[in-house]
């Protein structure tokens, strides 16, 4: 946070897995900011203090429930559409950690659980 925001905090912080994650969130984002999270749960049983004392708006995204109904298929399916053309056009490109063989599964796995990593494991049909 202190490389890419100068030490200031981030306006915006998406947290899309909850539990301690969203406390971590919570420290990287300004005052005044906003964390947006996906886990309808995120907040169970996690010190809130910190998120009233710099004053942050807590977002809680339920993105897959209209799916779930059938409701608002046609929108989600042009969002996706839009998403994949950014990813084409290489205006988003995920942060790649480490890439795995299918055979190494397991040690992604166990990579994934440990957490010691930033951004996105990747299994490869090589």
């Amino acid at each position: 946070v202190d490389e890419h925001a100068g030490g200031a905090g981030l306006d915006v912080v998406v947290d899309p897995v909850g539990d301690e994650h969203l406390e971590t969130a919570f420290e990287a984002v300004r005052p005044y900011g906003s964390v947006v999270t996906t886990e309808s749960s995120a907040a169970e049983g996690l010190d809130l203090a910190p998120m009233h004392a710099n004053s942050l708006e807590l977002g809680v995204v339920l993105v897959i429930l209209p799916v779930l109904l059938g409701d608002r298929q046609e929108r989600i399916g042009e969002e996706l559409a839009e998403i994949a053309a950014l990813v084409d056009d290489g205006a988003v490109a995920p942060h790649i950690d480490e890439r795995f063989a299918f055979d190494e599964a397991a040690d992604a796995h166990r990579r994934g659980q440990n957490g010691d990593f930033r951004g996105k494991l990747l299994l490869v049909n090589e």
